[in-house]
Formats: C-alpha cells, structure tokens, sequence
C-alpha cells in the first residue's frame, strides 16, 4: 500500500470508528479526512474510492473475526480439554460483548453482504474457519487422548459448536439479553461429555 504508514493506520482505524457510528453509507469520506487530519484529496491518495476503502478494512475485520484472533486454545494437561475449550470461548464471547463497535461494525458488513458477492463470501469464510478450527482442535485432543472420540462424527461435532458459537455472537452483537455462559457450557458439555 503506498503512503505513510501510520496515516495509513489512522486512517483505518478512523474508517472503523466513523463506520460504528454512522454506518457504511453514513461514513463520509469528508467527516473521515477530517478525523485523521488530512485534507480529502490525501484521502483520496490512500484510497481512490470509498470502496476500496471499505474493502481494506473488511480485510482487517476479517483476521480479527477469525477463529485463529478470536478462539486461542492451547490445552495444557493442568486442566480438562473441555473445561479449556468452554473457557477459551466464553472469553472470546465476553471479548465480543465488551466491544460493541465491533458488533456495529461486523453488522454492517453483515447488510453489505446481502448487496454483494464479495463481503458474503469473506463472512461465510470466517464461519468455515471456526467450523474447521474446531473440527481441528477435536482430532488433536481425541488423538492425544485429551478427549473420548464424540458420540457423532468429529467433523458434525465441530459444525454444531461452530452453529453454537455463531448463533451465541449474533445473539451478542443484535444486543439480545442471552445467558451465554450457561447456554455456550451445556452445548460443549453436550457435545464433548462432561469430563472432570
């Protein structure tokens, strides 16, 4: 990417607040340039487009939306694969609902996504990598004997925590008074057995 790299960062990092509060089509590229300090036509430079722009930061969103950025398990022996797992997205989701501007953010890719190929296609990658992630992190543990084979596949097991773990974020960032401790415990519980 041409330019400064540090007006480059400001400049996104600015697009993403703007985005959290007015939303893609209310961010005006004049309200931004004055945020980061730079007349529009430095704008321009950086970016020739709003699109582009919003493409840039949709790339970021996606390494931070990611299983690897936000579902971080190393199992260690001190404690049981399940109860690891069941934390390591419980703090993955109280992550989520302490960052509401990410929520906003997120959605309004979410409608952006309806409109166009491109941004439906970046979020249905960020689902396949938590099922994958998962369905990786269960063939590891079950291989290392941190983990009874699951009563189905491990590939349908992976799926349903990836279709829990989903469904609990949407239920975050649409503001919905869930109880995702209780609810994320008992699927994981469910679907992985309930070791000690």
């Amino acid at each position: 990417m041409k330019g400064n790299p540090e007006t480059l960062r400001k400049i996104l990092t600015h697009t993403y607040g703007l985005i959290a509060e007015e939303g893609i089509d209310g961010a005006a590229l004049s309200a931004l340039a004055q945020r980061v300090g730079i007349a529009k036509p430095t704008l321009y430079y950086y970016f020739p487009t709003k699109d582009e722009l919003i493409a840039a930061l949709f790339d970021e969103l996606q390494v931070l939306a990611s299983f690897q950025a936000s579902f971080n398990l190393e199992p260690s022996t001190q404690r049981s694969f399940t109860e690891q797992f069941i934390q390591c997205g419980l703090t993955s989701l109280e992550e989520l609902s302490r960052n509401p501007d990410f929520s906003r953010v997120l959605q309004e890719y979410f409608a952006l996504g309806l409109r166009e190929n491109r941004y439906q296609q970046g979020l249905q990658q960020i689902t396949l990598s938590y099922q994958e992630g998962f369905e990786t992190l269960l063939r590891q543990a079950v291989q290392a004997g941190q983990l009874p084979p699951p009563q189905h596949s491990i590939s349908l097991t992976a799926t349903l925590l990836a279709l829990t773990f989903d469904g609990l974020s949407n239920q975050l960032i649409m503001g919905i008074d869930t109880p995702v401790k209780e609810l994320w415990t008992a699927q994981v519980h469910l679907l992985l057995g309930n070791q000690a």
